[in-house]
């Protein structure tokens, strides 16, 4: 219990240090939301690359997604990604899409709207378990990885 809460402490500690890093020297590249069930943070270091720091549970994970397809609407990207718990380390790869579904509608109404945007991906992960026990031994884990997300960004 004890590393799992030491754990969680730094990792807030590290998303704090990356967001008061972030803010100055861009804000307008950076997006803050949510990504398969926990905290995300967003920065674009260029138009087709792009990192992602996700605290979800107690899973720490980083993301560096490539944009394939610059869309005023959408992006399309490939990404990879590693992250881990206290039991285990996963690393992964995939393609997805990040949709801005406001600014394609056009709608009238705040113009923050605009900013928000959706994400899909699909992937290959590799997952490998630390041995809990003597008694039983858990085999490393090979599947598909979906992610879902929502950024704001701030720009």
């Amino acid at each position: 219990m004890k590393k799992k809460l030491l754990s969680l402490l730094v990792a807030a500690f590290l998303l704090v240090l990356m967001v008061s890093s972030v803010s100055a020297v861009d804000l307008k590249n950076l997006g803050v939301g949510y990504y398969d069930s926990g905290l995300s943070i967003k920065y674009a270091l260029s138009k087709e690359l792009s990192v992602q720091g996700i605290l979800a549970g107690g899973f720490l994970g980083a993301k560096a997604n490539y944009n394939l397809q610059n869309n005023a609407n959408y992006n399309l990207y490939g990404y990879a990604k590693a992250g881990a718990t206290s039991a285990s380390f996963t690393i992964g790869a995939g393609a997805g899409v990040e949709y801005y579904l406001f600014k394609a509608l056009d709608l009238s109404g705040p113009k923050e709207l605009k900013n928000i945007a959706f994400m899909l991906d699909l992937g290959l992960s590799y997952t490998s378990y630390k041995q809990v026990s003597s008694l039983y031994k858990i085999e490393p884990d090979i599947g598909l990885d979906l992610g879902i997300g929502l950024h704001y960004y701030f720009k």
